[in-house]
Protein backbone atom coordinates (compact mmCIF):
# COMPACT_ATOMS: atom_id res chain seq x y z
CA UNK A 1 0.00 0.00 0.00
CA UNK A 2 2.56 2.40 0.89
CA UNK A 3 4.67 2.08 -2.44
CA UNK A 4 1.60 1.82 -4.34
CA UNK A 5 0.57 5.58 -3.25
CA UNK A 6 4.32 6.70 -3.64
CA UNK A 7 4.04 5.39 -7.06
CA UNK A 8 0.91 7.20 -7.75
CA UNK A 9 1.79 10.45 -6.29
CA UNK A 10 4.98 10.36 -8.12
CA UNK A 11 3.37 10.30 -11.33
CA UNK A 12 1.42 13.17 -10.98
CA UNK A 13 4.11 15.66 -10.88
CA UNK A 14 6.77 15.38 -13.34
CA UNK A 15 10.58 14.98 -12.13
CA UNK A 16 13.53 15.32 -14.11
CA UNK A 17 16.47 13.79 -12.07
CA UNK A 18 19.09 15.73 -13.15
CA UNK A 19 22.66 13.85 -12.95
CA UNK A 20 21.41 12.52 -9.35
CA UNK A 21 20.80 9.49 -11.53
CA UNK A 22 24.12 9.53 -13.32
CA UNK A 23 26.79 7.14 -12.95
CA UNK A 24 30.18 7.65 -10.76
CA UNK A 25 33.48 6.22 -10.24
CA UNK A 26 35.21 5.92 -7.37
CA UNK A 27 39.14 6.25 -7.25
CA UNK A 28 39.71 2.85 -7.06
CA UNK A 29 37.62 1.95 -10.65
CA UNK A 30 34.34 0.59 -8.71
CA UNK A 31 31.55 2.36 -10.19
CA UNK A 32 27.89 3.21 -8.70
CA UNK A 33 24.98 3.37 -10.82
CA UNK A 34 23.90 6.67 -9.53
CA UNK A 35 24.51 9.34 -6.87
CA UNK A 36 22.16 7.77 -3.69
CA UNK A 37 24.01 5.81 -1.14
CA UNK A 38 22.01 3.82 1.63
CA UNK A 39 23.95 5.17 4.80
CA UNK A 40 24.58 3.35 7.46
CA UNK A 41 21.78 2.22 9.61
CA UNK A 42 22.07 0.32 13.19
CA UNK A 43 19.85 -2.83 12.55
CA UNK A 44 19.77 -4.04 15.72
CA UNK A 45 18.95 -7.38 14.61
CA UNK A 46 21.62 -9.32 15.81
CA UNK A 47 21.81 -11.50 19.15
CA UNK A 48 21.74 -9.67 22.25
CA UNK A 49 25.44 -9.15 22.86
CA UNK A 50 26.31 -9.35 19.52
CA UNK A 51 27.11 -11.55 16.50
CA UNK A 52 27.05 -12.53 12.93
CA UNK A 53 24.07 -10.89 10.52
CA UNK A 54 21.57 -13.91 10.43
CA UNK A 55 18.17 -14.25 8.14
CA UNK A 56 16.99 -11.02 9.42
CA UNK A 57 19.49 -8.62 8.41
CA UNK A 58 19.29 -10.72 4.65
CA UNK A 59 15.81 -10.09 4.39
CA UNK A 60 15.85 -6.44 5.44
CA UNK A 61 18.75 -5.83 2.98
CA UNK A 62 17.13 -7.72 -0.11
CA UNK A 63 14.73 -4.72 0.28
CA UNK A 64 17.21 -2.65 -0.41
CA UNK A 65 18.84 -4.35 -3.01
CA UNK A 66 16.06 -3.89 -5.48
CA UNK A 67 15.96 0.01 -4.97
CA UNK A 68 18.48 -0.23 -7.84
CA UNK A 69 20.52 2.26 -4.80
CA UNK A 70 24.38 3.08 -6.00
CA UNK A 71 25.84 1.68 -2.54
CA UNK A 72 24.36 0.06 -0.01
CA UNK A 73 26.47 0.18 3.15
CA UNK A 74 25.93 -2.32 6.76
CA UNK A 75 24.96 -0.66 10.00
CA UNK A 76 28.31 -0.73 11.79
CA UNK A 77 29.92 -3.92 12.44
CA UNK A 78 32.12 -3.83 15.48
CA UNK A 79 35.57 -4.64 15.29
CA UNK A 80 35.66 -5.46 18.90
CA UNK A 81 32.93 -8.11 20.67
CA UNK A 82 33.84 -6.01 24.36
CA UNK A 83 32.89 -2.66 22.81
CA UNK A 84 29.32 -2.64 21.64
CA UNK A 85 26.69 0.35 21.30
CA UNK A 86 23.27 -0.85 22.09
CA UNK A 87 24.17 -4.47 22.69
CA UNK A 88 22.24 -6.25 19.39
CA UNK A 89 25.87 -5.11 17.08
CA UNK A 90 26.86 -7.14 13.86
CA UNK A 91 31.02 -8.38 15.10
CA UNK A 92 33.93 -8.98 13.06
CA UNK A 93 35.08 -12.71 13.55
CA UNK A 94 38.12 -13.28 16.51
CA UNK A 95 38.99 -15.48 13.94
CA UNK A 96 37.81 -15.94 10.19
CA UNK A 97 37.17 -19.20 8.88
CA UNK A 98 35.27 -20.46 6.32
CA UNK A 99 32.46 -21.42 8.78
CA UNK A 100 32.71 -17.64 10.29
CA UNK A 101 32.88 -15.90 6.98
CA UNK A 102 30.18 -17.81 6.01
CA UNK A 103 27.12 -15.69 7.00
CA UNK A 104 28.82 -12.62 5.47
CA UNK A 105 28.90 -14.11 2.30
CA UNK A 106 25.40 -14.94 2.75
CA UNK A 107 24.81 -11.18 3.79
CA UNK A 108 26.81 -9.95 0.78
CA UNK A 109 24.72 -11.94 -1.62
CA UNK A 110 22.12 -10.91 -0.25
CA UNK A 111 22.69 -7.08 -1.18
CA UNK A 112 23.94 -8.15 -4.36
CA UNK A 113 20.28 -9.21 -5.06
CA UNK A 114 21.50 -13.29 -4.43
CA UNK A 115 22.99 -13.36 -7.99
CA UNK A 116 19.33 -12.35 -9.75
CA UNK A 117 20.11 -8.50 -10.29
CA UNK A 118 22.30 -7.86 -13.38
CA UNK A 119 25.62 -6.53 -12.77
CA UNK A 120 24.66 -3.04 -14.16
CA UNK A 121 21.80 -2.77 -11.55
CA UNK A 122 23.28 -3.94 -8.28
CA UNK A 123 24.74 -1.73 -5.78
CA UNK A 124 27.95 -1.65 -4.79
CA UNK A 125 27.97 -3.42 -1.10
CA UNK A 126 30.12 -1.47 1.12
CA UNK A 127 30.40 -3.05 5.35
CA UNK A 128 30.83 -0.15 7.85
CA UNK A 129 33.72 -1.04 10.31
CA UNK A 130 33.35 0.44 13.66
CA UNK A 131 34.45 0.16 17.36
CA UNK A 132 32.43 2.38 20.26
CA UNK A 133 35.73 3.38 22.30
CA UNK A 134 34.19 4.96 25.51
CA UNK A 135 30.40 5.28 23.81
CA UNK A 136 30.20 1.35 25.09
CA UNK A 137 27.76 0.92 27.48
CA UNK A 138 28.05 -0.67 30.70
CA UNK A 139 25.36 -3.57 31.00
CA UNK A 140 25.26 -4.42 26.98
CA UNK A 141 28.51 -3.15 25.91
CA UNK A 142 30.17 -6.88 25.54
CA UNK A 143 32.43 -6.37 29.02
CA UNK A 144 32.39 -8.16 32.60
CA UNK A 145 30.66 -5.57 35.28
CA UNK A 146 32.60 -2.70 36.11
CA UNK A 147 35.74 -3.56 33.23
CA UNK A 148 36.05 -0.09 31.71
CA UNK A 149 35.80 0.41 27.81
CA UNK A 150 39.09 1.76 25.94
CA UNK A 151 39.62 5.13 24.76
CA UNK A 152 42.57 7.67 23.76
CA UNK A 153 42.26 9.27 26.83
CA UNK A 154 40.31 8.66 30.22
CA UNK A 155 37.84 10.97 29.94
CA UNK A 156 34.10 10.31 30.84
CA UNK A 157 31.53 10.45 28.48
CA UNK A 158 29.13 13.00 29.29
CA UNK A 159 31.85 15.39 31.06
CA UNK A 160 31.10 17.84 28.38
CA UNK A 161 27.62 17.34 27.78
CA UNK A 162 25.62 20.38 27.86
CA UNK A 163 22.05 18.76 29.57
CA UNK A 164 21.06 19.02 33.12
CA UNK A 165 21.46 16.97 36.11
CA UNK A 166 19.11 14.02 34.90
CA UNK A 167 21.36 13.70 32.04
CA UNK A 168 24.56 13.61 33.77
CA UNK A 169 23.25 10.71 36.16
CA UNK A 170 22.18 8.86 33.15
CA UNK A 171 25.70 9.06 31.67
CA UNK A 172 26.99 7.61 35.30
CA UNK A 173 25.02 5.20 35.32
CA UNK A 174 24.81 4.14 31.48
CA UNK A 175 29.08 4.12 30.86
CA UNK A 176 32.11 4.35 32.69
CA UNK A 177 35.29 6.48 32.73
CA UNK A 178 37.52 5.30 30.05
CA UNK A 179 41.15 3.70 29.98
CA UNK A 180 43.49 5.37 28.39
CA UNK A 181 45.05 3.03 25.43
CA UNK A 182 48.47 1.57 25.42
CA UNK A 183 50.56 1.18 22.83
CA UNK A 184 49.47 -2.55 22.71
CA UNK A 185 45.95 -1.61 23.21
CA UNK A 186 46.48 0.87 19.32
CA UNK A 187 47.99 -1.97 18.36
CA UNK A 188 45.57 -4.70 18.88
CA UNK A 189 42.36 -2.48 17.94
CA UNK A 190 44.44 -1.64 14.65
CA UNK A 191 44.75 -5.36 13.69
CA UNK A 192 41.10 -5.14 14.59
CA UNK A 193 40.23 -2.93 11.82
CA UNK A 194 42.38 -4.79 9.32
CA UNK A 195 40.96 -8.13 10.18
CA UNK A 196 37.08 -6.78 9.48
CA UNK A 197 38.47 -5.15 5.82
CA UNK A 198 39.67 -8.44 5.35
CA UNK A 199 36.58 -10.43 6.57
CA UNK A 200 34.94 -7.49 3.89
CA UNK A 201 37.05 -8.70 0.83
CA UNK A 202 37.45 -12.64 1.62
CA UNK A 203 32.77 -12.36 1.81
CA UNK A 204 32.55 -10.06 -1.33
CA UNK A 205 32.13 -6.84 -0.31
CA UNK A 206 32.96 -4.11 -2.57
CA UNK A 207 34.66 -2.01 0.06
CA UNK A 208 34.21 -0.95 4.02
CA UNK A 209 33.79 2.52 5.56
CA UNK A 210 35.67 3.29 8.40
CA UNK A 211 33.04 5.38 10.91
CA UNK A 212 34.89 8.36 12.23
CA UNK A 213 32.13 9.74 13.18
CA UNK A 214 29.24 10.44 16.24
CA UNK A 215 32.17 9.70 18.66
CA UNK A 216 33.02 6.80 18.38
CA UNK A 217 36.72 5.63 19.03
CA UNK A 218 38.04 6.60 15.64
CA UNK A 219 36.44 9.93 16.07
CA UNK A 220 38.09 10.10 19.44
CA UNK A 221 41.24 10.26 18.28
CA UNK A 222 40.26 13.38 16.21
CA UNK A 223 38.94 15.05 18.77
CA UNK A 224 40.66 17.73 21.19
CA UNK A 225 38.30 17.02 23.72
CA UNK A 226 38.74 13.13 24.00
CA UNK A 227 41.92 13.41 22.90
CA UNK A 228 44.93 14.60 25.13
CA UNK A 229 47.82 11.97 24.50
CA UNK A 230 51.02 12.91 25.13
CA UNK A 231 52.59 10.50 22.29
CA UNK A 232 52.38 9.90 18.28
CA UNK A 233 48.45 9.58 18.30
CA UNK A 234 47.84 12.80 19.79
CA UNK A 235 48.05 14.12 16.18
CA UNK A 236 44.19 13.92 15.07
CA UNK A 237 44.69 11.87 12.14
CA UNK A 238 47.63 9.50 12.86
CA UNK A 239 45.49 6.54 14.74
CA UNK A 240 42.97 6.90 10.93
CA UNK A 241 46.32 6.88 9.24
CA UNK A 242 47.44 3.94 10.72
CA UNK A 243 44.38 2.08 9.92
CA UNK A 244 43.93 3.09 6.58
CA UNK A 245 47.41 2.24 5.69
CA UNK A 246 47.46 -1.08 6.84
CA UNK A 247 44.23 -1.99 5.56
CA UNK A 248 45.46 -0.95 1.89
CA UNK A 249 48.52 -3.87 2.40
CA UNK A 250 46.47 -6.49 2.88
CA UNK A 251 43.04 -5.68 0.05
CA UNK A 252 42.75 -5.92 -3.85
CA UNK A 253 43.59 -2.01 -5.29
CA UNK A 254 39.86 -2.05 -6.85
CA UNK A 255 38.93 -2.49 -2.84
CA UNK A 256 36.68 0.66 -1.70
CA UNK A 257 37.67 2.66 1.29
CA UNK A 258 35.48 5.49 2.88
CA UNK A 259 36.12 7.41 5.65
CA UNK A 260 32.60 8.93 7.77
CA UNK A 261 33.58 12.00 9.18
CA UNK A 262 31.98 13.79 11.98
CA UNK A 263 31.01 17.57 10.84
CA UNK A 264 30.26 18.53 14.16
CA UNK A 265 33.71 18.76 15.71
CA UNK A 266 34.80 21.84 12.32
CA UNK A 267 31.24 23.51 11.61
CA UNK A 268 30.63 25.41 14.97
CA UNK A 269 32.37 22.52 16.81
CA UNK A 270 35.78 22.75 18.65
CA UNK A 271 37.85 22.43 15.51
CA UNK A 272 37.80 25.41 13.21
CA UNK A 273 37.48 25.51 9.73
CA UNK A 274 41.49 25.71 9.27
CA UNK A 275 41.48 22.36 10.90
CA UNK A 276 38.97 20.67 8.90
CA UNK A 277 40.73 21.97 5.71
CA UNK A 278 44.11 20.30 6.73
CA UNK A 279 42.54 16.72 7.49
CA UNK A 280 40.39 16.83 4.43
CA UNK A 281 43.96 17.74 2.64
CA UNK A 282 45.97 15.06 4.49
CA UNK A 283 43.59 12.80 4.13
CA UNK A 284 43.42 13.00 0.17
CA UNK A 285 47.09 12.95 0.26
CA UNK A 286 46.78 9.81 1.16
CA UNK A 287 46.10 8.64 -2.26
CA UNK A 288 44.11 5.82 -0.45
CA UNK A 289 40.86 6.80 0.52
CA UNK A 290 37.83 6.78 -1.92
CA UNK A 291 35.08 8.50 -0.78
CA UNK A 292 34.30 11.12 2.80
CA UNK A 293 31.04 11.06 4.16
CA UNK A 294 29.76 14.06 5.79
CA UNK A 295 27.79 13.59 9.15
CA UNK A 296 27.63 14.76 12.25
CA UNK A 297 26.79 14.53 16.62
CA UNK A 298 28.16 12.28 19.13
CA UNK A 299 26.00 11.03 22.02
CA UNK A 300 26.64 14.12 24.47
CA UNK A 301 25.44 16.41 21.46
CA UNK A 302 23.55 13.79 19.28
CA UNK A 303 22.78 16.04 16.08
CA UNK A 304 22.96 12.89 14.30
CA UNK A 305 19.90 11.01 16.31
CA UNK A 306 17.93 13.65 16.59
CA UNK A 307 14.27 14.45 14.50
CA UNK A 308 15.99 16.77 11.86
CA UNK A 309 14.89 20.16 10.95
CA UNK A 310 15.35 19.96 7.37
CA UNK A 311 16.52 23.16 6.67
CA UNK A 312 19.17 23.28 9.91
CA UNK A 313 20.31 19.89 9.24
CA UNK A 314 20.62 20.51 5.42
CA UNK A 315 23.11 23.92 6.12
CA UNK A 316 24.87 22.27 8.65
CA UNK A 317 26.19 19.09 6.49
CA UNK A 318 25.90 21.11 2.92
CA UNK A 319 28.52 23.78 4.31
CA UNK A 320 30.97 20.90 5.31
CA UNK A 321 30.68 19.08 2.56
CA UNK A 322 30.73 22.43 0.00
CA UNK A 323 33.95 23.20 1.30
CA UNK A 324 35.03 20.36 1.31
CA UNK A 325 34.24 19.91 -2.82
CA UNK A 326 36.07 23.21 -3.42
CA UNK A 327 39.22 21.99 -1.42
CA UNK A 328 39.57 19.17 -3.32
CA UNK A 329 38.30 20.91 -6.82
CA UNK A 330 40.94 23.55 -6.63
CA UNK A 331 43.99 21.26 -5.51
CA UNK A 332 42.72 18.37 -7.93
CA UNK A 333 46.33 18.06 -10.12
CA UNK A 334 48.55 17.83 -6.74
CA UNK A 335 46.43 15.18 -4.60
CA UNK A 336 44.77 13.69 -7.71
CA UNK A 337 42.85 11.01 -7.83
CA UNK A 338 40.95 12.80 -4.84
CA UNK A 339 38.19 11.22 -2.77
CA UNK A 340 34.66 11.71 -3.64
CA UNK A 341 32.27 13.73 -1.06
CA UNK A 342 29.17 12.23 -0.03
CA UNK A 343 26.77 14.31 2.14
CA UNK A 344 24.17 12.34 4.79
CA UNK A 345 21.75 14.83 6.95
CA UNK A 346 19.01 17.17 6.10
CA UNK A 347 17.88 15.81 2.49
CA UNK A 348 14.27 14.90 1.83
CA UNK A 349 12.89 16.29 -1.27
CA UNK A 350 13.54 15.86 -4.74
CA UNK A 351 14.52 19.63 -5.39
CA UNK A 352 17.08 19.22 -2.81
CA UNK A 353 18.11 15.78 -4.07
CA UNK A 354 18.83 18.07 -7.69
CA UNK A 355 20.39 21.27 -6.23
CA UNK A 356 23.17 18.98 -4.08
CA UNK A 357 24.60 16.99 -6.85
CA UNK A 358 23.96 20.13 -9.50
CA UNK A 359 25.37 23.42 -7.23
CA UNK A 360 28.32 20.98 -6.21
CA UNK A 361 27.65 20.65 -2.84
CA UNK A 362 28.58 16.80 -2.91
CA UNK A 363 29.24 14.09 -5.39
CA UNK A 364 27.22 11.21 -3.55
CA UNK A 365 23.82 11.68 -1.22
CA UNK A 366 23.56 9.31 1.20
CA UNK A 367 20.21 8.38 3.41
CA UNK A 368 19.33 6.70 6.09
CA UNK A 369 15.97 7.08 7.53
CA UNK A 370 14.77 8.06 4.30
CA UNK A 371 15.87 4.80 2.82
CA UNK A 372 13.90 3.16 5.44
CA UNK A 373 10.63 4.87 4.65
CA UNK A 374 11.10 4.12 1.00
CA UNK A 375 13.56 1.43 0.60
CA UNK A 376 13.65 1.56 -3.56
CA UNK A 377 13.62 5.35 -3.78
CA UNK A 378 16.08 5.61 -6.53
CA UNK A 379 14.13 3.15 -8.48
CA UNK A 380 10.94 5.62 -8.07
CA UNK A 381 12.61 8.42 -9.23
CA UNK A 382 14.15 6.52 -12.11
CA UNK A 383 10.61 5.09 -13.29
CA UNK A 384 9.73 8.99 -13.79
CA UNK A 385 12.51 10.37 -14.57
CA UNK A 386 11.11 10.77 -18.30
CA UNK A 387 8.92 13.83 -17.81
CA UNK A 388 9.51 17.07 -16.34
CA UNK A 389 9.66 18.69 -12.91
CA UNK A 390 9.70 22.21 -11.32
CA UNK A 391 13.13 21.96 -9.57
CA UNK A 392 11.82 24.62 -7.15
CA UNK A 393 8.72 22.75 -6.25
CA UNK A 394 8.41 22.05 -2.37
CA UNK A 395 5.74 20.13 -2.71
CA UNK A 396 6.28 17.17 -0.38
CA UNK A 397 5.45 13.42 -2.04
CA UNK A 398 4.13 10.90 0.85
CA UNK A 399 6.14 9.81 3.80
CA UNK A 400 9.43 10.02 2.71
CA UNK A 401 9.50 13.43 1.57
CA UNK A 402 6.96 14.67 4.19
CA UNK A 403 8.55 17.93 7.07
CA UNK A 404 7.29 16.46 9.50
CA UNK A 405 9.38 12.66 10.94
CA UNK A 406 6.69 10.15 11.47
CA UNK A 407 8.49 8.63 14.51
CA UNK A 408 7.51 9.58 18.22
CA UNK A 409 8.56 12.70 20.57
CA UNK A 410 9.79 11.87 23.73
CA UNK A 411 9.05 14.71 26.94
CA UNK A 412 11.07 17.51 26.57
CA UNK A 413 12.30 17.03 29.91
CA UNK A 414 14.11 13.98 28.99
CA UNK A 415 18.07 14.10 28.22
CA UNK A 416 19.58 14.99 24.45
CA UNK A 417 20.28 11.87 24.45
CA UNK A 418 17.88 9.50 25.15
CA UNK A 419 15.07 11.57 23.88
CA UNK A 420 17.24 11.26 20.19
CA UNK A 421 17.17 7.56 21.34
CA UNK A 422 13.43 7.21 20.79
CA UNK A 423 13.64 8.38 17.30
CA UNK A 424 16.36 6.18 16.33
CA UNK A 425 14.49 3.60 18.11
CA UNK A 426 11.21 4.43 15.73
CA UNK A 427 13.42 3.42 13.05
CA UNK A 428 15.08 0.98 14.17
CA UNK A 429 11.40 -1.19 14.65
CA UNK A 430 10.42 0.26 10.73
CA UNK A 431 14.18 -1.68 9.50
CA UNK A 432 12.90 -4.50 11.87
CA UNK A 433 8.71 -4.50 9.96
CA UNK A 434 10.80 -3.91 6.67
CA UNK A 435 12.25 -7.08 6.79
CA UNK A 436 9.29 -8.64 6.92
CA UNK A 437 6.82 -6.57 5.06
CA UNK A 438 4.57 -5.29 7.93
CA UNK A 439 3.78 -1.72 8.08
CA UNK A 440 5.78 1.36 9.72
CA UNK A 441 4.92 2.06 13.26
CA UNK A 442 3.19 5.15 12.68
CA UNK A 443 1.27 6.70 15.41
CA UNK A 444 2.87 4.34 18.30
CA UNK A 445 3.68 6.12 21.81
CA UNK A 446 6.87 6.22 22.50
CA UNK A 447 7.75 4.08 25.64
CA UNK A 448 5.97 1.16 23.22
CA UNK A 449 8.71 2.02 20.44
CA UNK A 450 11.19 1.59 23.25
CA UNK A 451 9.80 -1.86 24.40
CA UNK A 452 9.73 -3.16 21.34
CA UNK A 453 12.86 -2.01 20.20
CA UNK A 454 14.36 -4.10 23.32
CA UNK A 455 11.31 -7.09 22.74
CA UNK A 456 10.19 -7.17 19.78
CA UNK A 457 6.81 -7.27 19.23
CA UNK A 458 5.74 -10.79 20.73
CA UNK A 459 7.51 -9.39 23.99
CA UNK A 460 5.76 -5.99 23.80
CA UNK A 461 2.89 -8.17 23.86
CA UNK A 462 3.30 -10.33 27.05
CA UNK A 463 4.76 -7.05 28.92
CA UNK A 464 1.53 -5.13 27.92
CA UNK A 465 -0.67 -7.70 28.92
CA UNK A 466 0.96 -8.61 32.10
CA UNK A 467 1.10 -4.72 33.01
CA UNK A 468 -2.85 -4.24 31.72
CA UNK A 469 -3.98 -7.53 33.94
CA UNK A 470 -1.99 -6.08 37.24
CA UNK A 471 -3.74 -3.60 36.75
CA UNK A 472 -7.10 -4.77 36.86
CA UNK A 473 -5.98 -7.48 39.85
CA UNK A 474 -4.97 -3.97 41.27
CA UNK A 475 -8.42 -2.26 40.21
CA UNK A 476 -10.10 -5.02 41.47
CA UNK A 477 -9.13 -5.51 45.58
CA UNK A 478 -8.84 -1.48 45.84
CA UNK A 479 -12.76 -1.78 44.87
CA UNK A 480 -13.28 -4.67 47.17
CA UNK A 481 -10.97 -2.53 50.25
CA UNK A 482 -13.12 0.52 49.62
CA UNK A 483 -16.40 -1.82 49.29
Amino acid sequence: MFNHQCETSFSRRKYQPCNVLSSIVLPCGKALQNRFVKAATYEHLASYFGGPPNEEHCRLYRRWSRGNWGMVITGNAQVCSRHLTLGADMVVPEVLSEESTAPWRILASAIKGDNDALDETRPLVIMQLSHAGRQSTNFIGGRMPFVPPLAPSSIRLGSTSKDGWIARLLYRILFQTPRTMTETDIEDVVARFVRGARLASESGFDGVQLHAAHGYLISQFISQKTNVRQDDFRAPLAFLRTVVHQIREVVPSDFALGIKLNAGDYVGGELGNGDAKNHLLEIASWGLVDWIEISGGDYENPDFMAKPDNNARQAFFAKFSRMAMELYSSNEESLSPCPLVMVTGGLRTRAQFMSAIRNGDAHLLGLARHAILQPNLPLLLEKFSDVDDNEDSEEKIELWEDSSPPGPRSPTWWPRLVGAGVGMAWYTIGMRRLAVGKPLPIGRWWVLILLEMYFGEFGLRIITSTLVSLLCIAVYFLNKLII
